[in-house]
């Protein structure tokens, strides 16, 4: 068998080109920003900016790396945002899950390290984060009914639930005197499976929670579902235990209810 100088140039040359090629590739996957993941905190960008009320926005984020850990996500999702200048963390809600980005609904506290350093931000700048997780292992899928009572920003869950529900969906949404209940009308438009009752000049009572029209679901298989601030949670029903993640009694107004399940976010 005769040696061809020429044939194994044409090899040499062509392993040399599928080489430079693959390395060429790995580079530049390299240096590809990272997608979000549970371990470290990846970087996003703030696309859009949509002011709901005078202290509250939607930001829209887009993520700078790959969007495969956004896909298949299961409600309640949540991400961990964090403010790199204070090293502080705080767990967001998205709106919605399974898409190309995230949108979350934000209240700007003075006093809050996270939200007021995402209110800093500019569309077009750069925020990092880390997840997602899932809220609760509550399955919500072997209920006819679920009922939210929310209170403020504490919307958000129940408003991706209620995205990803084929069931019906009432809302009972507490909001400060003078402020307008965000993003009422946009479920109610999106999903025609929900109805969002909102009380916003007295305090939240039993009837609020117990009468609705039109509702042929037993309690036994109706999810009621708490979310807003601790003192919120504790006045529907009961505080959540100290420690942990236990929920702690039933009290407060939903103490004697049959609901089918009674969970605090």
């Amino acid at each position: 068998m005769s040696f061809s100088y020429k044939n194994f140039s044409k090899f040499l040359l062509g392993g040399l080109s599928v080489g430079c090629v693959g390395g060429y590739f790995a580079y530049k996957n390299q240096n590809k920003p990272i997608g979000l993941n549970t371990e470290i905190y990846s970087p996003f960008t703030v696309s859009q900016i949509t002011k709901v009320t005078p202290d509250a926005s939607i930001f829209t984020l887009t993520p700078q790396g790959s969007i495969e850990n956004m896909k298949n996500l299961d409600p309640i999702s949540k991400v961990t945002i964090r403010n790199p200048d204070m090293q502080v963390q705080r767990p967001y809600t998205p709106l919605y899950i399974n898409e190309d980005d995230f949108k979350f609904y934000i209240r700007n506290y003075e006093d809050g390290p996270v939200s007021s350093y995402i209110h800093s931000k500019k569309e077009g700048d750069t925020v990092e984060l880390r997840g997602p997780f899932k809220t609760t292992k509550l399955d919500h899928t072997k209920f006819s009914r679920i009922l939210g009572v929310v209170a403020g920003t504490g919307f958000a869950p129940i408003y991706q639930l209620a995205q990803n529900s084929k069931v019906p969906v009432d809302i009972i949404y507490c909001e400060r005197p003078g402020q307008e209940p965000a993003l009422k009308e946009r479920l109610e438009k999106e999903c025609p499976n929900v109805r969002v009752r909102t009380i916003q000049d007295r305090l939240i009572s039993a009837d609020d929670i117990f009468k609705w029209d039109g509702v042929d679901v037993p309690l036994s298989e109706t999810l009621c579902i708490i979310c807003g601030n601790p003192k919120f949670v504790g006045t529907v029903a009961g505080p959540k235990a100290e420690f942990g993640a236990k929920q702690g009694p039933v009290k407060g107004l939903l103490e004697n209810s049959s609901f089918g399940k009674v969970w605090k976010l």
